[in-house]
């Protein structure tokens, strides 16, 4: 399943993420009855999975992936009410939760849906391990943005788990090279931080992957918190909130038509264009963060809001969606159109509590999308984390 043309580089991958992932001699890892067996399993209701691409190479229990539970909010009386991104991961279009259990046969296919445990280097195990993990039933990846690491040990210090050392694949190009080898993963950044990027640039740069995807690229954009990359980059971090407004609507202008003439604060468009076009006009833009301006922005600005591990289900989560809704709402939006995607690691929930962890999340309103982290489990190696996402599909969604 992760046989390479490059058996040294290969080796020395699996080696620095602790995970056992080459097939040794003429026998094939087990990861291969482990996708054929997963490939026939039937999915309960609107609970799809999907896992979230996030290159953590630092120890083998931090390299895992996250898993995507998506479903349809219940109070939404035809599926294909939301846009058509979720026709083109979901075929055919979702059922309600409450309406009836959705039967779905998942054969193994060789598409593609991906993984931040040990994915490495090798473009052989990436486009083999997101096949096995979309043959699954997986519904979306998700990948993580970082363009520069600093260094720990810089005056002054560095307060993140994240350094020089972590390796993480670029987005757009990682999304690119998915796209060649999926037919119906949707394609997720979680989140790019766009204010430390050229606006045009990543309109273009998220075009180009949604026309080789299909129209199955859903942009998460972020303001940041790493003042060092906007450094590194040459962009201003002070003012950054406040530019990622005005790129959020000088986006949407390069994606809706041919030509575009715009002078705002920050930007300048002289009667020009992108070509191709993308796919989806406009590409959705979700939002991540949840200060209070964060969340004010979104409530006018953005597609949906993915939240941060601290937000559990309750009656507190409860009245941040009911207040995003009404948010939404005053600024002449559709609040069921607006999607919410929780969190959930396993590492923190012990196995016996998963269900009802489950069953708060579909208890409550306006949650569209769930993902599932199996990092901090101590998994050694992709096998087994797909073993662990098969499990949880059993005993949990089913």
């Amino acid at each position: 399943m992760f046989d390479s043309e490059h058996p040294a580089q290969r080796d020395r991958d699996a080696r620095q993420l602790g995970a056992a992932v080459v097939a040794r001699g003429a026998g094939r890892t087990d990861l291969d009855q482990q996708v054929r067996r997963a490939g026939e399993l039937l999915l309960a209701d609107d609970l799809e999975l999907a896992l979230q691409h996030h290159d953590e190479v630092r120890l083998h229990d931090r390299a895992a992936a996250e898993v995507h539970v998506d479903r349809r909010v219940e109070h939404l009386a035809e599926p294909r009410q939301l846009d058509r991104r979720h026709e083109l991961v979901l075929q055919p279009a979702r059922h309600r939760l409450v309406a009836r259990r959705r039967r779905r046969v998942h054969v193994v296919d060789p598409v593609d849906d991906l993984v931040p445990v040990a994915i490495g280097r090798d473009p052989a195990v990436i486009r083999d391990y997101a096949q096995a993990v979309e043959s699954m039933g997986y519904t979306h990846i998700l990948a993580f943005d970082s363009v520069v690491g600093a260094n720990p040990d810089r005056p002054g210090g560095w307060d993140s788990q994240f350094t020089y050392r972590h390796a993480f694949h670029e987005p757009f190009v990682l999304f690119g090279f998915c796209a060649g080898v999926t037919r119906r993963i949707e394609l997720v950044t979680g989140i790019i931080i766009l204010p430390q990027r050229q606006t045009a640039l990543v309109a273009k740069q998220a075009a180009a992957v949604d026309i080789l995807s299909g129209g199955r690229l859903r942009l998460g954009i972020g303001v940041g918190w790493n003042p060092v990359e906007f450094e590194a980059l040459g962009e201003n971090f002070e003012n950054r909130g406040k530019r990622a407004e005005e790129q959020l609507e000088v986006m949407r202008l390069l994606w809706t038509k041919e030509l575009v003439t715009y002078r705002g604060r920050w930007h300048r468009v002289p009667d020009a264009g992108i070509n191709p076009l993308p796919v989806q006009q406009p590409i959705p833009l979700w939002m991540g963060g949840d200060s209070e301006v964060v969340i004010r922005r979104m409530a006018r600005l953005a597609d949906g809001w993915i939240t941060l591990p601290s937000f559990r289900p309750g009656p507190a989560a409860q009245e941040t969606v009911d207040r995003i809704h009404g948010l939404v709402k005053e600024a002449g939006r559709d609040p069921a159109a607006f999607g919410i995607e929780a969190r959930m690691a396993l590492a923190q929930v012990p196995a016996e509590e998963r269900p009802k962890l489950i069953a708060a999340w579909r208890a409550m309103r306006g949650i569209t999308h769930l993902c599932v982290n199996t990092m901090g489990l101590g998994l050694p190696g992709p096998e087994d984390h797909v073993k662990t996402l098969e499990r949880f599909k059993n005993d949990v969604l089913e």
